[in-house]
């Protein structure tokens, strides 16, 4: 397994030659040490195979169920994302992160490209350490120790196999994340789920959510253009991501695991 990280430091590409030794406990340590590193991992052409990705998510850590995605028949814990030819709308078209309106948020996310259009369909990242550093001064002192409300309803409400009390799921989060194994701070934004700050007004918090959105989503980025049997691994917890919504009339099927969980905790002096 050879790990060739991206010139900037953020995302790498991992060559894989013996695909079965990837769930190996030597590999579990040295993947978790590049997601950790890096933030993004690519793996170009290892699998389409449901069980080998199974495998590889378990590599990483426990697999949490989604609320409001159906998991599939062979492997409740996986789900499958899929947008048909005649889809006008895409799954995760926002920059966001996953599951932030959960208590403890996953850490990992998995996705395995199964079909792809012939062009389009990128996802791309955004580095949050690079993000709280890029915010400006006022901002960066004016909000240290805020928390965040993140809201499941303003993305999931719609979602018919919804129940009400996933729905109504919400959880307050620090805007300033401390990442204890790299040690550093990272903005903490959920997109469309960050619903107030607290202390603020709906319009103050709005604005200001705007603000460091722009921020976050622009200080430093990765973009992956996808093939079949591609696999990404991210650390949820320091990083943005958005799938492009460019393939109109193209079908894209992809699928995504949700692996361990962690609460986001700030300042560090509580974790040291």
């Amino acid at each position: 397994m050879l790990i060739t990280p991206c010139e900037n430091g953020f995302g790498a590409f991992v060559e894989v030659t013996n695909r079965w030794a990837l769930w190996s406990a030597d590999s579990a340590i040295k993947l978790h040490n590049a997601l950790s590193r890096f933030q993004v991992l690519v793996f170009p052409r290892v699998t389409t195979d449901l069980r080998e990705f199974g495998r590889i998510a378990r590599t990483l850590g426990k697999l949490i169920p989604h609320d409001f995605v159906s998991g599939l028949q062979e492997d409740n814990c996986i789900h499958e994302i899929r947008k048909n030819p005649d889809d006008v709308h895409n799954f995760g078209g926002t920059w966001h992160s996953d599951g932030a309106y959960l208590k403890r948020p996953p850490r990992t996310i998995l996705l395995q490209a199964l079909e792809v259009p012939n062009r389009g369909g990128d996802t791309l990242w955004a580095c949050q350490f690079a993000a709280q550093i890029a915010l400006s001064e006022h901002l960066s002192k004016t909000l240290k120790g805020c928390t965040v409300t993140h809201a499941a309803a303003p993305v999931f409400g719609g979602y018919a196999d919804g129940c009400s009390m996933a729905i109504a799921q919400s959880s307050q989060h620090p805007l300033f994340r401390w990442v204890p194994d790299r040690r550093e701070i990272a903005l903490f934004h959920s997109g469309p789920c960050a619903q107030a700050i607290e202390g603020l007004t709906e319009s103050e918090s709005s604005s200001i959510l705007d603000e460091i959105m722009e921020v976050a989503s622009t200080a430093r980025t990765f973009r992956h253009s996808w093939r079949a049997g591609d696999v990404v691994a991210w650390d949820n917890r320091s990083t943005l991501h958005k799938a492009l919504n460019d393939y109109s009339g193209q079908l894209r099927r992809m699928r995504r695991a949700m692996i361990g969980c962690e609460t986001p905790r700030f300042p560090p002096d509580s974790l040291e």
